[in-house]
């Protein structure tokens, strides 16, 4: 009601990735963790995800349709999962009260001020790039998906600043160079 303005200027996007680009953390939300395959690890609240959202920040959420949720690709779009925990009568929350539930966590909390400046979204995709690259090429790894995707969970629940990325791109480089003089 009285949001004529909101749906006028509203944009529509393809893909998560072409919605978000600009956004400096993606959060996909859902309420049932348990419906994949292997359930969905390292979930944050609402709570943790405010502590991660600073005010400098341009968070985006991403919520599914009401019936079906997310799907465990487009969960992987994003950079973080934040589950919302219902009864278990009623194991999920319809789509207006997920939204009303995750804009109250995150602007509740009041001015939130990060001390550092999180390293840019492209910047963490290229590390994550780079480290799936290396272990592609170990043998020793076994389940190269669930080691890179572990990376990926690490690095994003860590929001490292711009000067760690490269402290970690100067790593992964020398690991790689050491790795390419192995008979």
């Amino acid at each position: 009601k009285h949001a004529g303005d909101v749906l006028h200027n509203a944009k529509t996007a393809k893909t998560i990735r072409a919605a978000c680009r600009g956004c400096t953390i993606v959060a996909g939300t859902t309420g049932k963790t348990d419906r994949f395959r292997k359930g969905i690890k390292n979930c944050v609240t609402p709570g943790e995800l405010a502590v991660m959202v600073g005010n400098d920040d341009k968070a985006a959420l991403v919520f599914g349709s009401e019936g079906a949720g997310l799907t465990e690709e487009e969960l992987g779009e994003c950079d973080v999962v934040c589950s919302l925990p219902a009864s278990k009568e009623y194991p999920v929350l319809n789509l207006s009260h997920s939204v009303a539930v995750m804009l109250y966590a995150l602007t509740a909390g009041g001015k939130k001020i990060h001390h550092y400046r999180p390293a840019d979204r492209k910047k963490v995709a290229q590390l994550e790039k780079m480290f799936a690259g290396i272990i592609a090429g170990l043998p020793e790894v076994h389940d190269k998906r669930k080691v890179g995707k572990a990376f990926k969970d690490v690095v994003a629940r860590g929001r490292p600043a711009d000067d760690e990325v490269q402290a970690l791109f100067a790593a992964l480089n020398a690991m790689k160079k050491t790795l390419g003089k192995r008979p």
